[in-house]
């Protein structure tokens, strides 16, 4: 398994751990858009997973839509370690 794969098997878990639902999402019609979606007591977080060995780059489609959905008030994370998984979780259930 990948890199981002084992990364998302450790996300995927650990939110489960915590009651967090996480799912894999797709925008219909969109290009770049945050690929998991977490929700925790009507909070809502979107992320896009990148490889950790932290070379996954956003695509210009990525950002784009990062910032419109930021620009909109949504809670969206670039995630690419363990540690950044561990914060998003303990963030999103604070």
């Amino acid at each position: 398994m990948a890199g981002e794969g084992r990364l998302q098997k450790f996300f995927k878990q650990h939110a489960k751990d915590n009651d967090v639902l996480w799912r894999k999402i797709k925008f219909e019609g969109r290009r770049g858009c945050p690929d998991t979606l977490l929700v925790y007591e009507g909070r809502v977080m979107l992320v896009e997973l990148k490889n950790p060995n932290k070379q996954g780059k956003l695509s210009k489609a990525q950002t784009n839509e990062t910032n419109r959905l930021k620009l909109a008030g949504v809670d969206v994370r670039i995630i690419n370690s363990r540690e950044e998984i561990e914060n998003a979780i303990r963030f999103i259930t604070r």
